[in-house]
């Protein structure tokens, strides 16, 4: 008997044959970190109309006349030009495309953001290297390009490339919400019907495809950092870098390896004084270099400074806002504050903040000598601190180092600004960035930057 297959699908794979294949809920696992780089290097090489790197050709106009019904994209199939005879709505004139890659070429990410992106362009040629690595793809994809793009393209090109860069802000979160990965189970199918309603049918490949998958996978794998190529790429280098002979490759990396993991075992049993690989501190370590005890609660956040240490005198206004800021951050001082306050509740709060930074410090001061306080925390802070304090360029905390602005002119980092949340006057937080100028022992002095 001969069976008739009326289609060509006749492979059935391997792994049906597992008894629990057909119960997995995820077959297999797309890689988001590969299809986010793949599809940012579609779309933003069809917007910027990089040579020989662009899904839109004049082969690709061509089949317009033939294929689709959308004359504003189509090119006469007699015509003999290299070029597309006239831009379409999605793709930037060249002076765009030379003020995109200026304003790249421009940025300053915090330390370990990102990569240089000035190295992954080139101005002369008006096009991005080949430098420029996948996890650069990831950060313009997410942050950067639809903020580049608002001003230039038109409003729905401009909305189905802000959508698929949420989408994969979503995928890539630490904390995701089924909720919201049912919803963009939904929309995504939704989006790519309007990307298709743009961008000629060359733009399209597996990879935009499989963005239809992703909101499934998360949604039934978890977090995306567990399940994408980043760690495997590195570990990747990292043996690459171990094959020092060329005739035996694969033995100088077994080789180097045997002897790291080695070397890693052996180092547990060295004395406590004895700093090795395993025990060398982290590159941002925010652990205080003072040996004694802080009993004052402001003072034992870990941080420390980082680079040449100098010494200034702190005069006039800034040792009151200094004195001020301490206050206003111990809770130890928290009764004194609510007295303060309260004994001026028939001010307005404009006045009352006011107040508080011109005369609480002394106010404070005034209250430990009346009332013959001995708490030796409570009359140190009213003394207010040292007017000699110590200057450093760069302070290591929580994990990151800050410097200064005059410290950062000329680096291609910027660790000089810092979000402070601040309460209005209608009771609502507002967030100011300000710019640090210099860091003292006692804490770091700002100037804002509206």
């Amino acid at each position: 008997m001969v069976i008739v297959i009326p289609h060509k699908w006749t492979k059935r794979s391997i792994f049906w044959q597992l008894p629990y294949w057909k119960d997995l809920l995820i077959r297999n696992n797309l890689d988001v970190m590969h299809v986010e780089k793949n599809v940012f290097d579609n779309i933003f090489n069809t917007i910027m109309d990089f040579t020989h790197k662009t899904k839109d050709g004049l082969a690709s106009r061509k089949d317009m006349t033939i294929w689709c019904d959308r004359p504003e994209l189509a090119v006469d199939l007699e015509y003999v030009g290299k070029k597309i005879p006239r831009a379409s709505v999605y793709q930037l004139t060249a002076p765009q495309r030379e003020s995109i890659l200026e304003w790249l070429v421009s940025l300053n990410f915090p330390d370990g953001y990102c990569s240089n992106l000035s190295r992954c362009v080139d101005l002369d040629k008006q096009t991005m290297t080949s430098s420029m690595k996948t996890h650069d793809a990831h950060v313009i994809m997410q942050r950067l390009l639809p903020i580049a793009l608002k001003e230039m393209l038109p409003a729905d090109v401009c909305g189905c490339i802000t959508e698929i860069s949420q989408l994969f802000q979503s995928i890539c979160s630490a904390v995701l919400d089924a909720e919201s990965l049912r919803r963009l189970e939904d929309t995504v199918p939704i989006l790519m019907c309007n990307l298709e309603k743009i961008l000629p049918p060359s733009f399209f490949d597996v990879m935009e495809h499989l963005l239809m998958h992703l909101p499934y996978e998360a949604l039934n794998g978890g977090p995306v950092f567990y399940r994408w190529m980043y760690r495997f790429e590195r570990f990747l280098g990292d043996l690459k870098k171990k094959a020092t002979n060329k005739a035996h490759i694969e033995a100088s990396i077994c080789q180097a390896y045997i002897q790291q993991k080695t070397s890693t075992f052996s180092s547990f049993y060295f004395e406590r004084e004895v700093i090795s690989k395993r025990k060398r501190p982290a590159w941002n370590d925010d652990i205080g270099e003072d040996s004694y005890d802080k009993v004052v609660s402001i003072f034992n956040y870990p941080g420390r400074g980082k680079g040449a240490e100098t010494y200034r005198y702190i005069v006039g206004g800034e040792m009151k806002i200094a004195h001020t800021y301490i206050l206003m951050n111990c809770p130890e001082i928290l009764p004194f504050y609510n007295e303060f306050r309260a004994s001026l509740s028939a001010f307005p709060d404009d006045a009352i903040d006011a107040m508080v930074d011109s005369d609480f410090a002394l106010w404070y001061q005034q209250q430990i000598r009346y009332r013959g306080i001995n708490d030796p925390l409570l009359v140190s802070l009213s003394w207010g601190p040292s007017s000699y304090a110590k200057v450093w360029h760069s302070y290591v905390i929580n994990g990151y180092t800050y410097h200064t602005v005059e410290y950062g002119e000329g680096r291609p980092t910027m660790n000089s600004g810092l979000c402070v949340p601040t309460i209005g006057s209608d009771n609502s937080e507002t967030n100011f960035l300000v710019s640090c100028m210099r860091f003292s022992n006692f804490k770091c002095l700002l100037v804002c930057k509206n």
